[in-house]
C-alpha cells in the first residue's frame, strides 16, 4: 500500500451553516424566570445564565471547581447521560475554562 502525494479532502469545500439569530431573554424574563422558581434550581439557572455554561458542564460542578472570592469557576468536568447512565468526561483544558471570570453575582446570587 503506498501513501498519497496529496490529501484529496483539501479540494473539498465545506459546508457552511445557515446563520441564525439567537432568541434571548430579556432582563425582565430572566428575573420573572428566577422569580419564579425554587432552590435549588434557581441558582443553577442563574448560573447558568450568568456564565454560559453548558448543561452538562453545570451538573459536572464540584465545590472545588469554585473560587468563591475570586468569583471564578472552573470547568474541570462535564456530565452527559448516555443509554440512561450519566457518565463524566474531562474538560479538555481546565485552565482554558478556569480564565472565564465569572461574575460575582454567581457566588452571591441575592444581587439579582
Amino acid at each position: 500500500m503506498g501513501y498519497l502525494d496529496a490529501n484529496p479532502v483539501q479540494y473539498v469545500e465545506r459546508p457552511r451553516g445557515e446563520d441564525k439569530e439567537m432568541d434571548v431573554l430579556t432582563p425582565e424574563e430572566v428575573r420573572r424566570l428566577l422569580e419564579a422558581q425554587e432552590e435549588p434550581l434557581r441558582t443553577l439557572l442563574l448560573t447558568a445564565i450568568l456564565t454560559g455554561m453548558r448543561q452538562g458542564e453545570l451538573f459536572g460542578l464540584q465545590w472545588e471547581d469554585i473560587d468563591a472570592p475570586g468569583s471564578r469557576a472552573a470547568v474541570a468536568l462535564a456530565r452527559y447521560a448516555r443509554h440512561a447512565q450519566v457518565q463524566a468526561l474531562a474538560a479538555r483544558d481546565r485552565y482554558a475554562a478556569d480564565a472565564r471570570a465569572r461574575p460575582k453575582a454567581v457566588v452571591d446570587h441575592t444581587e439579582v
